[in-house]
C-alpha cells in the first residue's frame, strides 16, 4: 500500500528530471525555440494527465485505475520543464513575486475541487452500497478535470512566451 501510493510521486520524480534534461538538449541543440519548447512541454504536461484522468474514471480495475492515476502524476512532472523554468525568462528580477501570484491563483482549484466533488459525490447517490453511481460520479469530476487542464494547455499554447517581458 505504501509503495503504491508513492508510485505517482516517484514516476513524477523521474519524469521532471528526464524531461528538464530533455528541453535543456532541444534549447541547446537549437531544434526549436525556447518558447515553442515551453509550450510543447507545458501543453504535454497538461493533456496527458488529463487523457489519463477520464480513462481513469473507465477503469475497470484497481490495477488500471492506479496506472492511470500514477501516468497522470507523472507526466504532469513535465510541468516543470514548461511554466516552472519560464517565470525565470520572462522577469527574473521578479519571478519570486509572479511564482507567488501564480502558486496563489493555483491553490484556488485546490480549495474549489474537494468541495465541488462532494457534490457531485452526493448528487449521483455514491455510497459503498452504490459503487456504479460512484465510477458514473469519478467520471463526471475526471471530465470536469479534462476541461480544466484543456482550458490550462489552450491559454498557455496561445500566450506563453520565453521573451523577457519584464525588464528589472
Amino acid at each position: 500500500s505504501g509503495f503504491l501510493s508513492s508510485m505517482p510521486y516517484l514516476f513524477m520524480f523521474i519524469i521532471s528530471i528526464l524531461g528538464g534534461m530533455l528541453a535543456d538538449w532541444v534549447i541547446a541543440h537549437s531544434l526549436l525555440s525556447r518558447t515553442m519548447v515551453r509550450k510543447s512541454f507545458m501543453v504535454t504536461a497538461l493533456m496527458v494527465p488529463a487523457c489519463c484522468l477520464v480513462l481513469c474514471g473507465y477503469a475497470s480495475s484497481w490495477t488500471s485505475a492506479i496506472f492511470f492515476m500514477t501516468c497522470a502524476l507523472g507526466f504532469s512532472g513535465l510541468s516543470n520543464a514548461g511554466y516552472s523554468a519560464n517565470y525565470l525568462e520572462i522577469s527574473a528580477g521578479l519571478s519570486g513575486i509572479l511564482i507567488s501570484i501564480g502558486n496563489t491563483m493555483a491553490t484556488v482549484p485546490g480549495m474549489v475541487s474537494p468541495v465541488l466533488t462532494g457534490v457531485i459525490m452526493d448528487a449521483h447517490g455514491c455510497s459503498m452500497e452504490h459503487v456504479s453511481s460512484c465510477q458514473q460520479a469519478y467520471q463526471t469530476v475526471f471530465w470536469i478535470a479534462f476541461m480544466v487542464y484543456s482550458f490550462g494547455a489552450v491559454f498557455f499554447a496561445t500566450f506563453a512566451t520565453s521573451e523577457r517581458v519584464l525588464k528589472f
